[in-house]
């Protein structure tokens, strides 16, 4: 069964508001709570800028700059989750999309991606974007899993 799809019968399109109709997308800022399937996500800081992560001799160098977000990402289910960095996406002001860079959240993250998130359980991580030297992101969209409809953080100007 697919979630969150809305079909119109007898060849009339769906009209907004019709129940099964699926919803805009949530939206939040900085030190919000936003839902997404089973998690609950806030954002605590972006820190863009880094040429690099980890220590020497262990480095990743950023082909553009390391945009690194702290995400506290918390399990409102009583079954078990695993949460990926992969799923997630960042976007700077034209909309053009970001991923993750999983091998450089290694450097920063005490656990690996993709990390086990049990039931009711809070973790904070760090996402990392390899982005432009000249861009800035303005929004980020979290995703429960990769088919999940997710949600939007906007990110201060």
């Amino acid at each position: 069964m697919l979630a969150g799809l809305a079909f119109a019968c007898g060849g009339r399109p769906a009209q907004p508001g019709v129940e099964g109709e699926a919803a805009a997308p949530e939206r939040a800022g900085l030190g919000q709570p936003v839902h997404d399937g089973q998690f609950e996500f806030v954002v605590g800081s972006v820190q863009c800028g880094r040429p690099a992560v980890g220590q020497a001799p262990l480095v990743e160098r950023a082909d553009g700059q390391f945009c690194l977000v702290e995400l506290t990402v918390k399990n409102l289910e009583s079954t078990p989750r695993i949460f990926m960095d992969a799923d997630q996406k960042a976007f700077n002001l034209a909309g053009m999309s970001y991923t993750t860079d999983p091998s450089a959240a290694n450097y920063v993250n005490e656990q690996e991606m993709p990390m086990d998130v049990g039931p009711a359980q809070r973790v904070t991580v760090t996402i990392v974007f390899d982005i432009p030297t000249d861009e800035k992101l303005t929004g980020l969209e979290l995703h429960d899993s990769p088919f999940s409809g997710g949600v939007r953080v906007d990110l201060p100007a």
